[in-house]
């Protein structure tokens, strides 16, 4: 399958839905994930128009990338786009728990490792996510499997505890 091919399976209108409802989720698990009682007039309206304006911005990051001519600039954007959507997905999964974030629960391994006071510790928080996903989108694309299927399978399983909670 050609690079082109597998550029319009990514972004088909379906797919930038699904990663505008992933988004939208990650920030509802975030901001909502309290069973405490918010007002639904001011969190559905706010989930909604999240919801577009993802759904706009992924859009056009489609247009943007299919206007780059360079093949592998466009492969290199495609290839952090998913490293990006991966870390969401991380990020998702620890605010759905609810008890730690994931740059908590870095910063709690860091600090088994003895790296309390260290420098390096608000960098690893924040780039450490990032980097291992990277490398999983990297060998999991040269073994030939999905990511776009595991993105699209996360995301129903996500869609599925919104509605169920």
């Amino acid at each position: 399958m050609s690079f082109k091919d597998d550029l319009d399976k990514f972004f088909t209108t379906k797919n930038l839905l699904l990663i505008s409802i992933l988004f939208t989720l990650n920030y509802y698990y975030f901001k909502f994930s309290t069973y405490e009682s918010i007002n639904y007039k001011i969190k559905i309206p706010e989930l909604f128009y999240l919801l577009v304006f993802q759904f706009i911005f992924f859009q056009l990051i489609k247009i943007i990338i299919k206007k780059i001519s360079e093949f592998n600039i466009r492969r290199i954007l495609e290839f952090f786009l998913k490293t990006w959507l991966l870390v969401i997905i991380i990020q998702t999964c620890f605010y759905f728990y609810g008890n730690i974030s994931l740059s908590d629960f870095i910063e709690k391994i860091l600090q088994n490792l003895n790296f309390e006071k260290n420098i390096l510790v608000k960098p690893l928080k924040i780039l450490l996510p990032y980097f291992i996903s990277l490398l999983f989108i990297y060998f999991a694309e040269n073994k030939n499997y999905s990511i776009l299927k595991f993105f699209k399978i996360i995301t129903v399983i996500f869609i599925i505890f919104f509605f169920f909670i």
